[in-house]
């Protein structure tokens, strides 16, 4: 099955006076989304977070995971696999990973190395098995939920099957096509 990476840019269009940004794209209907991100507090404390929509933009699960210490770039490893792991573990078959860390997604696009680190061969094991899957580097601006989520996760683990109610707003927004600054 394997992997693709495409990378999009966040843009602006500017048309008489009108400004329009990129926001969270949906994914083509059969797919879903997995946006994924870390975070870091000043003090090395670290989480990850993040949540999967389908082709409508209906919340499909969400996850936060605190990490204790860690470098940023391992947090938004976590954040790939706890994502892989939750969509693997609800039998989906085709999923986007979309991460604002491009650093991240050209590690994981290059073939198992042996210099790699054993999370990102787990991911990598993981991108190979039984379903079609996408990396995706986007902009921060389209990646807005998971970033709340990571925050959240510099304090709970937990997986959400339901939107929770402090990011309702933020995911329809957002599903909307909305700018919220």
């Amino acid at each position: 099955m394997g992997s693709l990476v495409q990378i999009r840019r966040d843009s602006v269009v500017k048309d008489d006076n009108i400004q329009i940004s990129n926001t969270w794209q949906p994914p083509m209907i059969g797919w879903v989304k997995v946006n994924v991100d870390g975070a870091l507090t000043t003090t090395g404390m670290a989480g990850c977070g993040g949540i999967i929509r389908d082709h409508a933009g209906n919340w499909v699960a969400g996850f936060t995971c605190n990490l204790g210490s860690c470098s940023v770039i391992e947090a938004e490893q976590w954040a790939v696999y706890r994502g892989l792991q939750l969509a693997w573990d609800l039998r989906l078959e085709k999923i986007i990973i979309e991460s604002d860390s491009k650093n991240v997604i050209d590690l994981l696009s290059k073939s198992g190395n042996e210099r790699s680190s054993l999370l990102v061969l787990q991911i990598q094991r993981f991108l190979q098995l039984n379903w079609e899957t996408k990396l995706q580097y986007v902009a921060r601006g389209q990646n807005k939920v998971a970033d709340a989520l990571a925050k959240e996760g510099l304090t709970s683990t937990r997986r959400f099957s339901e939107c929770p109610t402090f990011l309702e707003a933020m995911v329809h927004t957002e599903c909307l096509g909305i700018i919220l600054h």
